[in-house]
C-alpha cells in the first residue's frame, strides 16, 4: 500500500472513531432515569388541564412519550401467531389502534398516579443487547413499588426503545399478548381492531363531551 493511501486509510478510521465518541450511546439506566424525571415534571406542571381535556394529555404522550416505545414490536409480538396471519393493511390497523389504546391506558394511569420520587436502582443485562432498568418508585402514600423497564438499543433510531414495562411482577407485554391472543381466536382480527378503535375514540368523545359541558356552565 503506498504510503499515501495507507495515511488517508488510519486518517479516515481516527475521523470515524472521534466522531463515534463525540455521539456516546447513553446508558440505558440514565435514559430511563431522565425520561422518566422529565415526563413527571411536565405532567405535574400540566395535570390540571390534562385532567379537562384528554386530546391535550394524548397529545402529550404522542410527543413525549412516543418516540421511546417500540410500538410496531410490541403490536407484533402481542398478535402472536395471528400476525402472520394478517392482511397488510389489518397489521398497519392493528399497530394503530394498539398505539392509541396505549396512550389511553398512559393516560387513565397518569392522571391517578401520585408520585414523590423515582430512583433506578439497577441496570441487568440481558440477552442480544437488551436490559432490565429497575426502579424504585415511592407513591405518596409513602409505599414503594419497584418497575422494571425492559429496553433494547434500536439502530436504525439510534436511540434507546422500551418494548415492555413490569410493574409488581407484571408484564404489560405478556399481559396483552394473553388478553389479545384469546380475543383474536374468539372474535377474529377484524373484530378485536374494531372493538379497540371505538374504545379510543369513546375515550377523546367523552372528554369533549365533558369540555363542552364544562364551558356551558
Amino acid at each position: 500500500m503506498k504510503n499515501w493511501l495507507k495515511t488517508w486509510v488510519i486518517g479516515l478510521g481516527l475521523l470515524l472513531v472521534s466522531i463515534a465518541q463525540a455521539q456516546p450511546q447513553q446508558d440505558p439506566g440514565a435514559f430511563i432515569d431522565q425520561l422518566t424525571h422529565t415526563l413527571w415534571k411536565k405532567l405535574e406542571a400540566n395535570r390540571e388541564i390534562f385532567k379537562q381535556d384528554h386530546r391535550a394529555l394524548k397529545a402529550f404522550a404522542e410527543k413525549e412519550v412516543l418516540p421511546h416505545v417500540a410500538v410496531a414490536k410490541m403490536a407484533k409480538y402481542v398478535m402472536g401467531r395471528h400476525w402472520r396471519s394478517a392482511t397488510p393493511q389489518q397489521q398497519q390497523r392493528f399497530v394503530k389502534a394498539f398505539q392509541d389504546m396505549l396512550l389511553r391506558s398512559y393516560a387513565n394511569t397518569l392522571l391517578h398516579l401520585q408520585i414523590q420520587a423515582m430512583q433506578v436502582e439497577k441496570v441487568v443485562p440481558g440477552q442480544r443487547g437488551r436490559y432490565s432498568v429497575e426502579q424504585k418508585v415511592r407513591r405518596a402514600d409513602g409505599t414503594d413499588a419497584k418497575v422494571v423497564y425492559r429496553v433494547y438499543w434500536d439502530k436504525d433510531a439510534n436511540a434507546w426503545k422500551i418494548y415492555d414495562v413490569v410493574a409488581e411482577n407484571i408484564s404489560l407485554l405478556l399481559n396483552y399478548r394473553k388478553v389479545f391472543n384469546s380475543e383474536l381466536q374468539k372474535m377474529g382480527i377484524d373484530e378485536v381492531i374494531e372493538e379497540m378503535e371505538i374504545k379510543n375514540r369513546a375515550f377523546l368523545e367523552q372528554s369533549d363531551a365533558q369540555s363542552a359541558q364544562d364551558h356551558g356552565q
